[in-house]
């Protein structure tokens, strides 16, 4: 027998609810954290002024169909979390909430018709996506199982490998003429990494698809706020010296939140090389050493594959991606 939802409707938390749900996933996701420091963690990143505060995990994204040569802008979401309290589980309720988030994030023009079992639609509405991703940590089915409409697949998976390598305990690499990054630094780091996907995107992917990718403005920047980088001497970022074009290969990473029971990594959160000049591993090694990580970690090919013997995982982190304004579309960069 099929639930009946048609009487359940999502709608925007107040600070109140959003308290509640901090609260409420402490058990499930607080890692070893005591409660009141992780609460104030989320609280932080909600309120801390800076570009991703309120909306977030509304993206500007690139868009590059077939036969085009330069991507024209877009909008995208990414979904962030999706929790539901242990008494209240295998009831159907996660999945029919995505199910209606999608009538949440983009135009209704570009959706099936809502469902009349469903009920009325969401008054709730956010400006229009082109699309919308996650990263699911339940596996490839469930949220493309969380339709867009009765038979639209939801957020489908997109391929990825990770790869880690433990970090050496060898004497580190010479980093003399490169520069560090700290996180003052990070607006003009995205900024560099978005004036190259956009320039990049025609030379990856399929050609025969729609590609996009999303942009990094204030990713960097929020990803060093949810991430173990706290040391006063932390740094984001590496650039080495200028390529014979005069172009500066770099790599940006984060240092993770400690997991109980895990070592400490380094995360490659973007890797530029150029057409001169490769970024090296040894060079990320001797960061990883100063930022005091055990384990470096990388998604996808940054061509260091030779670089020792990485350990690959494919089904860790499950990038996913819905589709409202688009078809046949191929997520590149994928990165965390």
């Amino acid at each position: 027998m099929t639930a009946d939802y048609s009487d359940l409707t999502i709608v925007r938390c107040t600070p109140e609810q959003a308290d509640i749900a901090i609260t409420n996933t402490y058990e499930a996701w607080g890692e070893g954290m005591p409660l009141e420091p992780y609460r104030a963690h989320f609280h932080s990143i909600q309120t801390a002024g800076g570009p991703w505060a309120g909306d977030r995990w509304r993206r500007d994204a690139l868009i590059l169909p077939p036969g085009d040569s330069t991507p024209r802008k877009g909008t995208c979401y990414g979904v962030a979390a999706v929790y539901t309290r242990p008494e209240h589980r295998k009831k159907g309720y996660a999945r029919h909430m995505c199910q209606l988030l999608h009538y949440v994030l983009a135009d209704s023009k570009n959706l099936p018709p809502f469902p009349t079992a469903w009920g009325a639609p969401p008054d709730a509405k956010e400006p229009a996506a082109d699309f919308s991703v996650l990263f699911s940590g339940v596996g490839r089915d469930f949220y493309a199982n969380c339709t867009i409409g009765n038979e639209r697949p939801g957020w489908v998976y997109q391929p990825i490998v990770a790869r880690t390598w433990t970090v050496s305990t060898a004497e580190p690499a010479n980093l003399d003429g490169v520069e560090l990054v700290k996180r003052d630094g990070l607006a003009a780091v995205e900024e560099e990494m978005g004036r190259r996907l956009a320039r990049d995107l025609n030379g990856v992917g399929d050609a025969t698809k729609t590609r996009v990718a999303i942009h990094p403005h204030a990713l960097l920047r929020f990803l060093e706020q949810f991430s173990g980088n706290k040391k006063a001497d932390s740094t984001n970022a590496l650039f080495f010296p200028p390529d014979a074009d005069g172009e500066r290969p770099f790599v940006a990473y984060v240092i993770a939140m400690p997991e109980e029971g895990k070592p400490e990594r380094l995360i490659v959160t973007h890797v530029s090389h150029t057409a001169r000049a490769s970024v090296p591993f040894a060079a990320v090694q001797h960061v990883a050493q100063l930022q005091g990580a055990k384990e470096i970690e990388v998604w996808g090919d940054a061509g260091w594959d030779t670089e020792g013997s990485p350990r690959l995982e494919s089904d860790v982190h499950t990038p996913a991606i819905a589709t409202y304004a688009l078809d046949n579309v191929e997520w590149e960069y994928i990165e965390e």
